[in-house]
């Protein structure tokens, strides 16, 4: 299998972009619910605000998290099937035993 530029990176470098996402992710989640208590205290509509941030958050950090991970998922299927060594050495088998 040819290599990714991905496997060009230097391993520092991949781990800061992931910790970068990370953090992205982290951030995505949990500031729409801390600006809805914000304005909750502000509006004194509590706890109506925050419930929506919370709700806003958390939906688009699992989103954000999702496409963050399926091209991961997506090269570990591709890895999985080119490399198996149980796949290419087992004998086919059939239905008639």
């Amino acid at each position: 299998m040819a290599p990714t530029p991905e496997d060009r990176v230097p391993s520092v470098v991949q781990g800061y972009q992931r910790a970068s996402e990370i953090i992205s992710v982290a951030l995505t989640m949990t500031l729409p619910a801390l600006c809805g208590l914000w304005l909750d205290s502000w509006l004194g509509s509590s706890p109506w605000i925050l419930i929506g941030g919370a709700v806003l958050g958390l939906g688009s950090g699992f989103l954000q998290l999702l496409r963050i991970s399926a091209p991961t998922a997506r090269r570990r299927r591709l890895a999985l099937r080119s490399d198996d060594p149980v796949a290419e050495d087992s004998p086919p088998t059939s239905g008639a035993t």
